[in-house]
């Protein structure tokens, strides 16, 4: 299998693009759903301007979320993976996507890894009507 095939396997498209909050509580929601253990970074980019009519604004910029999630009942089952940017709004999310090791076929990632993708993204395939509910905190966490 090629680089085409890994790339399907380790990216999960979200239903809709999200905020840096909802993709929080999307975090949270993955890790009750698996059971896992998560830690994550994020950082954002924001202007502070002035615009032509003399008012000033705050506009956001690029975001990122680091991600990295362990199965609770193994340990040793474990994987990093970002979010991915939308094309339309920086500011936002589209995508999950997992660690990638370049030169490797398929077959060289574990097959405990292989399957935690799967798991996210069975769980990220069963919000598809649900995504709305991430402003709902009661919903995910």
């Amino acid at each position: 299998m090629g680089i085409d095939e890994i790339i399907k396997r380790a990216t999960i498209e979200l239903p809709c693009a999200i905020t840096l909050d909802e993709a929080e509580k999307l975090i949270a929601y993955i890790a009750k759903q698996l059971p896992a253990n998560i830690n994550y970074k994020s950082s954002y980019f924001k202007s502070i301007a002035r615009g032509q009519d003399g008012k000033m604004s705050i506009q956001d910029g690029t975001v990122n979320l680091e991600v990295t999630i362990s199965s609770y009942k193994n340990h040793a089952t474990c994987d990093t993976f970002q979010f991915g940017h939308s094309q339309q709004d920086i500011s936002k999310f589209d995508a999950i996507i997992f660690q990638q090791v370049p030169g490797w076929d398929l077959s060289e990632y574990r097959p405990e890894v292989r399957e935690l993708w799967g798991d996210v993204r069975k769980i990220v395939n069963s919000l598809k009507n649900k995504m709305h509910l991430l402003l709902l905190d009661r919903y995910f966490v």
